[in-house]
């Protein structure tokens, strides 16, 4: 099974609908406790655990074999679980972090064109049940939407919080995509430039920060209707056109009409001026490709 680690959602902030968050006046929070795969309550709650086995479903208007599709939710807890599933928005932000949003709030969204079966659904301990995604409309689109199916426990779940009581609404999610066998792909880079090093989140952990150190920052945008999915390398080149060095740029998906920004490290060299070329293969008829000059003091 495909699971994510859980997520505990801040309180003060949220993209979804003001349901997420509601105070009473005993100072009770309720937030969202989880948007992932899989969600594993803590140790006083562990008595309710939800899954689902898929994080991802494709479908392809006009095709009657891809128009449907099956993921499993299950209760893996040992206490009788009540769920209700419901669609939703979402999208990235150009760092690549989700957001969730009411349906039919972004252009993009399948709305009306997927069906989902069960809505309600109650799981006895250590059982599943399937839900179907049914393809409802029309077979002419044009370019891709994308929307997510939600299960969410229907009984908050009472945590206690840095001493203060806190109401968990359960949810896991599981993206649909809705993708037309004519949908073009695409995928450029906007702008290359070096800026400071972004530190990664096992450099701050280990407080090993290198403040001379520099990145090749990648916007990339994707001008197509289906979202890809580009991986490539960043090749620092000499004078005479020789490797210096290469960095490995590590798969990144991206939304049609979506844009991305990606720090890539530049790595240790010897004083002088290298040219860095960025080589991004997304599964398109070409590559997209940019390149900026480096001056290493």
């Amino acid at each position: 099974m495909n699971s994510q680690s859980p997520i505990l959602s801040r309180v003060a902030s949220s993209n979804t609908s003001s349901r997420i968050v509601a105070r009473t006046r005993s100072g009770l929070a309720t937030a969202i406790l989880a948007i992932a795969a899989s969600v594993a309550l803590p140790a006083h709650a562990r008595g309710q655990q939800l899954a689902v086995d898929q994080i991802e479903l494709f479908l392809t208007p006009g095709d009657p074999s891809q128009s449907s599709r099956v993921f499993n939710v299950s209760n893996e807890g040992s206490t009788t679980l009540q769920a209700t599933l419901y669609t939703a928005d979402w999208d990235r932000d150009s760092v690549g972090n989700n957001r969730f949003f009411p349906t039919g709030t972004l252009k993009r969204s399948c709305r009306s064109l997927i069906q989902i079966f069960p809505t309600q659904m109650q799981l006895d301990p250590h059982s599943s049940q399937a839900v179907r995604v049914t393809l409802a409309g029309p077979d002419s689109l044009s370019s891709s939407c994308w929307s997510i199916v939600f299960v969410e426990l229907r009984d908050p779940v009472r945590l206690q919080s840095a001493g203060r009581a806190v109401q968990a609404i359960v949810r896991v999610g599981t993206k649909i995509y809705v993708e037309p066998r004519s949908a073009q792909r695409s995928a450029d880079i906007q702008d290359m430039r070096v800026v400071a090093h972004e530190p990664t989140a096992d450099e701050l952990s280990a407080s090993k920060t290198d403040t001379a150190a520099k990145d090749v920052l990648l916007t990339v945008e994707n001008a197509g209707g289906v979202q890809v999915r580009p991986s490539g390398r960043l090749e620092i080149r000499k004078a005479d056109n020789s490797i210096a060095a290469t960095v490995k740029i590590e798969e990144f998906p991206l939304l049609p009409g979506g844009t991305r920004q990606l720090h890539v490290p530049i790595p240790t060299l010897v004083p002088g001026k290298y040219i860095a070329l960025a080589i991004l293969d997304y599964g398109g008829a070409d590559i997209a490709g940019g390149q900026v000059e480096i001056q290493m003091p």
